[in-house]
């Protein structure tokens, strides 16, 4: 059982650590505060009684963790106050590349960060590429199984652009899905 032990250990100590952020820090409250007394708990029950009983603490902390998944997702300032604060960045806009960034791939540069800079110090301005100018407070949740995150970004062009941000998925499947329905897209 020292496995388990261990395990529970692990996770006691990474919620005990400081919090980046004001949902961190209510989770660390509520769930959090719980699952540091119910590992104690556990190994002190377990220790002497090797029956049901001792993961009784373990399931009430499954239980409130269920339940603070399950409330509204809080706005982005809440949960990364560093991306909230975010405007009119340098950044490209992701996924973005091949169509409204094409004269500068023409000329060579691949978008990244760093062929960004290169291009703004000889040019002197990122005309050609649309740039992150802030994110939208809101998230919202998908109804679905892995339960994906909308998120809308606002371009310096004044575009929405939306993304689903997918937790527990391969990358590299839902690379390839993206580029049969550009296929299919371009088809038309």
């Amino acid at each position: 059982m020292s496995p388990v032990v261990a395990e529970l250990r692990f996770l006691a100590r990474s919620v005990a650590g400081h919090p980046q952020t004001p949902h961190e820090a209510a989770f660390q409250q509520g769930p959090g505060a719980l699952l540091i007394e119910s590992v104690k708990t556990f190994e002190a029950t377990y220790a002497t009684d090797h029956s049901g009983a001792a993961w009784a603490p373990i399931r009430r902390v499954q239980h409130e963790i269920n339940a603070f998944s399950r409330e509204a997702i809080p706005t982005l300032p809440r949960l990364s106050p560093k991306l909230a604060e975010l405007c009119d960045s340098s950044i490209s806009m992701p996924g973005l590349a091949s169509s409204h960034n094409a004269s500068l791939c023409e000329d060579g540069y691949a978008e990244s960060d760093d062929n960004l800079r290169v291009h703004k110090r000889k040019h002197g301005r990122l005309d050609n590429y649309v740039l992150l100018a802030r994110i939208d407070e809101s998230i919202k949740v998908l109804p679905s199984k892995t339960r994906p995150k909308r998120l809308v970004m606002r371009g310096n062009d004044g575009a929405s652009y939306t993304y689903l941000l997918k937790g527990r998925d391969d990358l590299r499947l839902v690379r390839a899905e993206q580029a049969c329905w550009h296929l299919a897209v371009s088809a038309r």
